[in-house]
């Protein structure tokens, strides 16, 4: 916890160090596309046990011969405001979890069985942060660092798995198993820094930036979780339900967060 710390209050004061006497009067405004890493996981509320859900399912498909494709993406569109020496702005997000699993074939371990798996989780979150932050320039490199306050939206996530395994000659179901869930939805609030840097070209940045927050983060709504087991051969079908209630809230870090950005002044 005490290097997190180190970090986040460092970056705070190297952006005192670039202050100086502002000369300039005229204000340019510039508006970019911002493409992050995408954020997988919730700030500290994500609680594998609490749905029965693991991320192992979308990525360890049965004796790893499972297929995961992750259509996963994270872009911003950033507005900023600036002199020489300064400058605000706002960013607006959209972070898409979008990531499937398929796995078919025989059964190693058997060989006279095959199995049939496929899983998903999809979620959508969306980002507000305004921010300030101070300019130095250099020839056509400019160097930023600033202060933002993040607010998150995560919507709630749709997961499903489901595994089947039969007789691999005649192609019959002997059991099956299959996880519903709807994850809960949650909002976080922090305080955080940005640096980066920009290569300007004619009217034209590009450039990459890191960002980093100490937040506040809170469920919203409950979590729902639902198993069914058939055993064909016996006819038996087995089900659970399971609610678990939103009343979470915790103070933690996020991650460090790399961007690439693009934008055009005027």
């Amino acid at each position: 916890m005490k290097k997190h710390f180190f970090f986040f209050f460092s970056l705070l004061s190297c952006s005192f160090c670039f202050s100086q006497n502002a000369t300039a009067i005229d204000y340019k405004w510039g508006i970019g596309l911002q493409i992050n890493q995408v954020e997988k996981r919730i700030p500290i509320l994500e609680d594998e046990s609490a749905t029965g859900w693991d991320d192992g399912y979308l990525y360890n498909g049965s004796n790893h011969r499972g297929k995961t494709t992750n259509l996963s993406f994270a872009l911003g569109l950033v507005a900023v405001k600036m002199n020489e020496q300064n400058m605000c702005r706002i960013r607006f997000g959209v972070d898409r979890i979008d990531i499937k699993l398929n796995c078919k074939g025989p059964d190693a371990s058997s060989g006279t069985s095959f199995i049939n798996e496929t899983a998903f989780k999809r979620r959508t979150d969306y980002l507000f942060s305004p921010g300030w932050g101070l300019i130095l320039n250099k020839d056509r490199i400019n160097f930023y660092v600033g202060l933002e306050v993040p607010i998150r939206y995560y919507s709630a996530a749709q997961l499903h798995y489901y595994y089947e395994t039969g007789d691999l000659v005649t192609g019959v179901v002997d059991w099956s198993n299959e996880i519903l869930a709807k994850n809960f939805s949650a909002f976080s609030l922090g305080i955080g820094n940005f640096v980066g840097f920009n290569y300007e070209l004619k009217q034209w940045r590009f450039g990459g930036e890191l960002s980093y927050a100490f937040t506040y983060s809170r469920r919203l709504s409950k979590s729902t979780f639902d198993v069914i087991d058939i055993n064909y051969q016996s006819g038996t079908n087995t089900s659970s339900h399971l609610d678990f209630e939103p009343k979470i809230s915790e103070i933690g870090l996020s991650g460090v967060q790399p961007s690439f950005i693009i934008s055009f002044s005027f």
